[in-house]
């Protein structure tokens, strides 16, 4: 439906004092476009403002002060004091490798200390990943060592994506696959390892890595076998939200996400917990990206619950902004160049509860 937008008349004059009539402008129509899943989100910070005052603050110090005292010559007091931590947790962990309680707290402590890309470069120079890959090799069976090592692999990369070239060297990407394999439906251990790889696919460029070490299967293997939670299935919908994003993803990783059931999965999982926000959304982008495809799109809406799902997120009170949204971009890439999916969804009775939203 093309469509228009009226500008009222107003009193507006030209150059020689006549009146200037509006006209209606034609919008032109929007073309889906392929979004990335959403980062992870971290403490707001307000920047540049003063905290006394509310006022902004300077974008540099004054000339005055620039001067060499201010400059950094090197680690700070703070910086000495984590490094120090660091180096004993690590140290003590690989010392006393076959005891699995210090390397679950090993992991946890590290992690706590990572608060920058500087302390993720520290952690590695100081050992920290030889720590976690002799952890998880001593330690399979442990669901808890496995646990807290894919959450500490994945806070590593969040904070500095970097670090996957000496995450691969060091030979782990192997055992975290495996932690998912023979943990298959442990909580904690799949939704850790899939937000690994989530956190992993927001480069493009590590994308081939992905598929070489078989991320994307092992992520669809995951959803599979934990359909009714969540938690899995957010980090699972994020990823793939990423993966089919890319302009140079090949049909064949569509057709594969599609042949495995994603689809009925997340739209029943979206239907089991109506007031997960973050879930919803990532659900709905996971859905709007794959349906890009065409084969996709008709997978999709040929699944009896999904239009009348993403239209009931339309009806919530209690759902954010963003996720709205979200459901609108889906039922939008659903509609385009698919006749059937358009007869689907004017029959859902989308128009009317569509404009119910809007004049809410």
């Amino acid at each position: 439906i093309q469509s228009l937008v009226k500008v009222e008349e107003s009193d507006d004059f030209d150059r020689n004092g006549n009146t200037i009539k509006t006209e209606e402008i034609p919008l032109p129509t929007p073309t889906p476009k392929k979004k990335r899943g959403r980062p992870r989100k971290y403490p707001r910070v307000e920047d540049n403002v003063e905290m006394n005052n509310g006022k902004s603050a300077p974008e540099s110090l004054p000339t005055a002060c620039k001067s060499d005292s201010l400059k950094k010559k090197g680690p700070t007091k703070k910086e000495d004091i984590i490094g120090s931590k660091m180096k004993s947790i690590i140290n003590k962990a690989l010392k006393q490798s076959s005891d699995s309680k210090i390397q679950d707290k090993a992991c946890e402590n590290i992690r706590k200390l990572v608060n920058s890309a500087q302390d993720a470069e520290k952690v590695i120079r100081l050992g920290g990943l030889k720590m976690i890959a002799n952890a998880m090799r001593s330690h399979p069976s442990v669901t808890l060592v496995l646990a807290e090592a894919n959450c500490t692999l994945s806070e590593l990369l969040w904070k500095n994506p970097k670090c996957i070239s000496a995450i691969i060297n060091e030979g782990i990407l192997p055992l975290l696959i495996e932690s998912m394999q023979h943990h298959g439906t442990h909580l904690k251990v799949q939704q850790m390892a899939c937000g690994f790889w989530r956190s992993m696919s927001y480069d493009f460029q590590e994308h081939m890595t992905i598929y070489r070490f078989n991320g994307v299967q092992a992520v669809v293997d995951s959803m599979k076998r934990n359909p009714t939670k969540f938690e899995i299935l957010k980090e699972g919908c994020f990823f793939i939200q990423n993966i089919v994003c890319n302009p140079e993803v090949s049909r064949d990783t569509v057709n594969m996400i599609v042949a495995n059931g994603i689809i009925p999965i997340v739209v029943d999982a979206v239907a089991s917990f109506p007031t997960k926000n973050d879930f919803i959304e990532a659900a709905c982008g996971a859905l709007t990206n794959l349906a890009i495809d065409e084969n996709a799109r008709s997978a999709i809406g040929q699944y009896s619950r999904t239009i009348p799902t993403i239209l009931s997120i339309l009806e919530s009170e209690i759902l954010e902004g963003d996720v709205l949204h979200s459901s609108l971009s889906a039922l939008k890439v659903l509609a385009k160049e698919n006749d059937a999916n358009k007869a689907m969804i004017v029959n859902a009775g989308a128009v009317d509860r569509v404009m119910k939203f809007l004049k809410q």
